[in-house]
């Protein structure tokens, strides 16, 4: 009996194993480099006590020490300790295992996004068609572009396929999917799509549907609590609101309705920042030697921002051209130290 599987449900299957059979390889790696610190030299990945996960830093030592690293993860900590406690510590292949599966479901979750993005594109697109010919404005025109789109007819779900899967089989995401400490990313990532397809739901044109707005707040600070990155996904949901701020102005009390909301999410970023930075105690940044980042130590401001400016825009055209990639991009040279060889 062939099985009833629509057009969309096969899309996501099909980024599901893509992203699923390009990891697999990574399940055969033990612990290596960063893995055996965070893991198998780290207590509160294993068998101390639960409470300690939020008193210490990634790598086990207190985070108000002097000598901590300062990246304060305790839910990635806890996915470890899940693996530990299911498999042992020994059992690298169900450590990598778990992160082939959480990068699958993250590019699901970036096909997801996509999908509903798209959706909503084609929505204000017949919106527009529907004012220029009163025609289609009727309900039956109007329920079939909403059949269509559910069915996944159109250039939606091409697009949308497209988007996950050059996630889920783009070279750049090896270090996180092949590593395991690279988890904190990829939980990290998975909370933070979660995040904005929940504040997607909650921001529509009929007003703030405010329990979707605060599941979409307490999902991006999970994230930060992955990896401190996740923090920045408040900024996101706002620009979000503001991208769509056309859509407010036709609508009876949508501006304030958005006004309202980027508050609230402001409003919560900032408390979340303030929070994270007091857990740091009273040394709020790590020390860094030359040894770990040679560009921080820069007396000259110029030399760390030209050092800064090169590296994110290195890291940019690694999405264009993968080709040079590293399990580790530290030792940067400085760009004062590239300009004097030239």
């Amino acid at each position: 009996m062939m099985l009833d599987v629509s057009p969309r449900e096969a899309s996501a299957l099909l980024v599901f194993l893509a992203a699923l059979l390009t990891a697999w390889t990574a399940n055969a790696n033990g612990f290596v480099w960063d893995d055996r610190s965070a893991v198998l030299s780290n207590a509160d990945a294993q068998s101390s006590g639960l409470l300690d996960v939020f008193r210490h830093d990634f790598w086990g030592t207190h985070i108000r020490s002097t000598h901590s690293h300062k990246s304060y993860r305790p839910l990635t900590v806890i996915s470890f300790r899940l693996n530990f406690l299911l498999a042992g510590e020994h059992s690298a292949w169900f450590y990598h295992f778990t992160n082939a599966l959480v990068h699958a479901l993250c590019s699901v979750l970036v096909w997801k996004v996509a999908d509903e993005l798209f959706q909503q594109h084609e929505r204000r697109l017949g919106e527009e068609k529907a004012t220029e010919n009163p025609q289609d404005a009727s309900p039956t025109a109007a329920s079939g572009r909403v059949e269509a789109a559910m069915e996944g007819e159109g250039g939606n779900l091409v697009g949308s396929v497209t988007a996950g899967l050059l996630f889920a089989v783009h070279p750049i995401h090896c270090d996180a999917v092949a590593s395991i400490v690279g988890r904190a990313d990829l939980l990290c990532t998975s909370l933070c799509l979660l995040a904005f397809m929940a504040y997607a739901r909650g921001a529509g044109r009929g007003g703030t549907k405010w329990g979707a707005v605060a599941l979409a707040l307490v999902l991006t600070v999970a994230a930060g609590l992955c990896k401190e990155l996740g923090f920045t996904n408040f900024a996101l949901l706002v620009v979000y609101d503001l991208l769509r701020i056309h859509n407010y102005h036709s609508v009876n009390g949508g501006m304030k309705s958005m006004k309202r909301r980027i508050a609230v999410v402001v409003g919560v970023g900032i408390l979340a920042a303030l929070v994270r930075v007091w857990i740091n105690g009273e040394h709020r940044h790590m020390e860094w030697n030359i040894l770990a980042n040679n560009v921080v130590v820069q007396e000259s401001r110029l030399t760390r921002t030209l050092s800064y400016a090169h590296l994110h825009a290195w890291y940019l055209w690694k999405l264009v051209w993968p080709r040079w990639l590293s399990f580790d991009y530290g030792y940067a040279d400085p760009v004062r130290h590239r300009r004097r060889r030239c």
